[in-house]
């Protein structure tokens, strides 16, 4: 299995079409592996030649001209209180500490 590739409709109304042809495929294929998010979806099989192969397909058996790329990372933030640290009153707001990789940054 390769990383993951990110393909995107060149349009939101060909977004649904790329959805079913994926589906189908990955019917048809059980070595490809679809990922839909709200905001994404990923593919990957079994090498760089397989996803070749998949999108040549969306191209000519579906007629989907869709755009790739490396998947984007969603970066979260979390507020992480134990036994009362992390937090400051003052003059009735909280202000949060922050830990980015174990590091605690105020």
């Amino acid at each position: 299995s390769i990383d993951p590739i990110r393909v995107e409709a060149n349009s939101s109304s060909e977004q649904s079409r790329l959805s079913a042809a994926l589906s189908l495929l990955s019917v048809e294929d059980p070595s490809l592996v679809v990922e839909e998010t709200p905001t994404t979806t990923l593919i990957s099989g079994l090498g760089e030649l397989h996803m070749e192969i998949v999108l040549d397909r969306l191209r000519r058996e579906f007629g989907l001209e869709v755009r790739t790329g490396k998947p984007a990372v969603a970066y979260r933030e979390t507020v992480d209180l134990k036994d009362g640290e992390g937090t400051v009153e003052t003059d009735g707001f909280v202000e949060y500490d922050r830990a980015v990789g174990g590091v605690r940054l105020q």
